[in-house]
């Protein structure tokens, strides 16, 4: 006799949904961060509405996971804005015990009860966390259906929640807007948040808080030697670039030039032409593209200036940049020796133009 399914799911179908995903896999800004997750919490509200048949009057709260619900609860609140959101605490550390999860209600049980229960939940890696949440909640009443919405889900937390939560009767219907389907040796998704893979740290910007920055730093060398390690070597040395350039004895000198793209490009050119760093050279065209990539992902802010007939972008580290370069990326470079290699030239370079520094390339080769 087969297990009993209980719980359908299925990914929320709106192009908005998978961009806002794609937004907040790959920023490490917490304010975009946090948009993109609320924008999914209405997404995924008005979605489930439609999928589970329920209406808007059965629906009188909703129980959301403390902290890292906080973005999701409030895009919910958007689609039903007279809903009582209430938070669900869970000490979870899969680490220490993946078949045992405290959980209680952050304001107590008020004797509240309802035929369904809706829990809302950013991330469903195992499964462990929806289970046991539903499991104390049905402790305190009973429920007839229970709706659960994610962010992102993994297979595996599906299939448990499926399999493991049929020791009472419920349906159950779940929504995410990113089905994942790998999970890494300690539980979080291997296919899901990149740069910073803690949904807590995103959001929050607490990097390293509940995912170790040692487990991001050995990631980034584990790659070394291969083309994705060159270009993340290459990110962390342009943010370490950016970097030095905003130290206040640069910034207070008129004679320092203005961190442009061509600037950039320039003194990484000059770095490989010396020897100073080891990985593939790139291209202009390389090089410009990274940028563009760590601007629009949140490492990057810019500044325009007039500049004779036309306007230069100038650019420095954001709030968060400046955290993940220092924390994540620097060490690494300390590691290769190349952070000590760029400082050593970095007075002779920033009093230099892209053009002057391109010259002195060409003399050296």
């Amino acid at each position: 006799m087969g297990v009993k399914q209980v719980f359908t799911h299925r990914s929320i179908d709106s192009d908005v949904a998978r961009h806002c995903w794609g937004e907040l896999k790959h920023t490490v800004s917490k304010e975009k961060a946090f948009q993109a997750t609320e924008m999914i919490g209405e997404m995924a509200a008005n979605d489930m509405l439609e999928f589970s048949g329920k209406s808007r009057e059965e629906i009188d709260r909703i129980y959301v996971k403390l902290r890292d619900g906080m973005p999701m609860a409030s895009g919910m609140r958007k689609a039903l804005p007279y809903v009582d959101v209430r938070y669900i605490v869970s000490k979870e550390k899969q680490q220490d015990d993946i078949n045992h999860v405290p959980i209680s209600f952050y304001d107590g049980y008020d004797g509240y009860s309802n035929e369904t229960v809706w829990f809302a939940d950013p991330i469903n890696a195992t499964g462990h966390t929806a289970v046991e949440s539903l499991r104390y909640v049905r402790a305190h009443f009973e429920f007839q259906t229970a709706l659960v919405s994610h962010v992102a889900a993994n297979i595996t937390g599906i299939r448990n929640l499926q399999t493991t939560i049929d020791d009472f009767s419920a349906r159950g219907f779940m929504n995410y807007a990113y089905l994942s389907n790998k999970l890494d040796g300690k539980g979080y998704l291997a296919d899901g948040l990149e740069l910073i893979p803690d949904f807590g740290d995103k959001i929050f910007g607490t990097l390293g808080s509940d995912f170790s920055i040692y487990d991001i730093q050995e990631g980034i060398m584990r790659l070394a030697g291969t083309g994705v390690g060159d270009v993340e070597t290459l990110k962390g040395t342009i943010l370490h670039i950016i970097q030095l350039a905003g130290k206040e004895e640069y910034a207070a000198d008129r004679t320092a030039s203005w961190i442009t793209r061509n600037w950039i490009n320039a003194a990484l050119q000059w770095c490989w032409a010396v020897g100073e760093v080891h990985f593939k050279k790139s291209d202009e065209e390389q090089v410009f593209t990274l940028i563009e990539d760590l601007h629009s992902r949140g490492f990057l802010k810019t500044e325009p200036r007039p500049w004779k007939n036309d306007i230069a972008y100038v650019y420095s580290l954001t709030e968060d940049g400046f955290k993940y370069a220092s924390r994540v990326y620097i060490p690494v470079l300390a590691t290769y020796d190349i952070s000590r290699g760029i400082q050593k030239h970095f007075d002779f370079l920033i009093h230099l133009r892209p053009g002057e520094i391109l010259q002195n390339v060409e003399d050296e080769t």
